[in-house]
């Protein structure tokens, strides 16, 4: 039961950091909630591995991290400059 409680949460915060994607009033505050939105569809994905034990689940979760990290670095740089190179 606790479970359920726990993806619902994390399932009403998602829905919370994808609605600052859409009305954001900055792009950064857009990045940061995409950043968000992608951390917690990754623990999304570790609590539901962990629940089952499925490992295949976190590897697909620390991959999912590594590159939200990637591409949240690559925006704020071209926010930044307004060129990727």
């Amino acid at each position: 039961m606790i479970d359920v409680i726990y993806f619902i949460l994390l399932l009403s915060l998602t829905v919370i950091s994808c609605y600052r994607i859409i009305k954001g009033p900055t792009n950064f505050d857009r990045i940061i909630s995409m950043n968000l939105t992608a951390v917690l569809i990754s623990v999304m994905f570790i609590v539901y591995s962990v629940q089952t034990d499925m490992a295949h689940f976190l590897d697909i979760a620390f991959v999912f991290i590594v590159l939200n990290f990637v591409a949240t670095l690559g925006f704020a740089k071209y926010l930044e400059r307004g060129e990727f190179s």
